[in-house]
């Protein structure tokens, strides 16, 4: 039996649930899942899920911590399971766990304790909690059974003994969507679909459309996903840009899918700060994926996959003219475009899928000694 837990991620999560704990039903393995929504208990594809009750991001720190500690003390996780789980803020009561006895897999997405100093906290609280985070990384590799992590950069803070690298690309076929093609809108649409942040390029992708349309009035923003701030929306509703911008708000997999397959191209234009230089961003992959030109930063590690894949255009994230002049070039060079997609797909299906993870993961399970059913 494995255990896998999160307290900070939707049940449904894509690479959780969608990925890895269908992977690992696919192949034999026996889950239980635990998760703090407040959705409820239940049933799903023979995982039986186990809610805690919510436990927002929005919730005070000490409500958080104190439900943890019922999470732990309600469990009921003892001496020899295995746990599986994906939040840097358990890493302290997974450390409880293992030495209750339960065999730990702390699951790694993120630069964590780097991450956090780009948080909105205060400066003092922001650099106390990413030490405090560090320093209680490197003791759970004396307690921990294993890591897995989505980058490389991440491994490199654990164990080499103990760590796989098991990337967050997607699954190979679901974003192909080919009957949307007959219903191609009028507009060239560019489209981002991420958490909606400023670090994340959208003030620059806002004023990009607006100096793309001076020159092609055809040309349309399309933004998917949720705002970091209800001020960031406003601000962004008072740029110029904003009138060519399509608010597509929270999307479905169905959806991301159908509205990939009606764009121009994919934007992923972070900013040069956090951990962003060297991560390997889902939505890159996932505009391959869907056989569309990426418009990048021009970040080291991106230049080498997108000029090795021949499938994008980079351009400096901070500049919208830059920006701005990528997507005329897709708009003007319709066959070339083409050309960039199906090179991304190309390596989707070569080097950059789920498929290929999967056999990594089960892999690290097996040599785990983890049992099957």
């Amino acid at each position: 039996m494995i255990n896998v837990l999160t307290v900070g991620h939707p049940r449904f999560d894509t690479r959780i649930w969608i990925k890895e704990i269908t992977s690992l039903v696919n192949a034999g393995y026996r889950v239980r899942y635990h998760v703090a929504d407040g959705a409820g208990n239940q049933m799903e594809n023979g995982v039986e899920i186990i809610d805690y009750g919510l436990i927002s991001s929005g919730s005070g720190i000490w409500f958080r911590l104190k439900s943890m500690f019922k999470i732990v003390s309600r469990s009921g996780l003892k001496r020899g399971d295995w746990v599986h789980f994906h939040d840097s803020i358990f890493v302290p009561f997974a450390l409880l766990m293992a030495l209750k006895g339960c065999r730990i897999i702390y699951d790694v997405h993120e630069d964590y304790p780097r991450q956090v100093l780009y948080s909105r906290f205060p400066k003092s609280i922001k650099v106390v909690w990413s030490m405090v985070l560090e320093s209680l990384e490197w003791l759970s590799n004396y307690f921990f059974i294993a890591y897995i992590t989505a980058t490389p950069v991440i491994a490199e803070r654990f164990r080499n003994d103990k760590t796989w690298i098991i990337h967050n690309f997607p699954l190979l076929n679901e974003l192909q969507n080919e009957s949307s093609q007959q219903g191609k809108p009028k507009e060239d649409y560019f489209i981002y679909i991420g958490g909606l942040a400023e670090v994340r390029g959208v003030k620059e992708m806002v004023d990009a459309v607006d100096s793309a349309v001076k020159v092609n009035p055809n040309i349309k923003l399309a933004l998917g996903g949720n705002y970091s701030s209800s001020s960031l929306r406003n601000e962004l509703k008072c740029k110029a840009g904003w009138k060519y911008t399509c608010e597509l708000g929270w999307l479905s997999r169905e959806q991301v899918a159908s509205w990939l397959s009606m764009s121009k191209a994919g934007l992923v234009t972070l900013h040069p700060i956090k951990n962003y230089p060297e991560a390997y961003p889902v939505k890159l992959f996932e505009y391959m994926s869907a056989g569309l030109p990426v418009i990048a930063s021009d970040f080291p590690l991106w230049n080498q996959i997108i000029n090795k894949a021949g499938c994008g255009i980079l351009v400096n994230p901070l500049d919208p003219i830059a920006i701005s002049r990528a997507m005329l070039w897709i708009v003007d060079n319709p066959e070339e475009a083409t050309k960039m997609g199906a090179s991304g797909r190309k390596a989707i299906e070569e080097l950059y899928n789920w498929n290929l993870e999967e056999i990594k993961l089960i892999e690290a399970y097996k040599m785990l000694g983890v049992e099957m059913l």
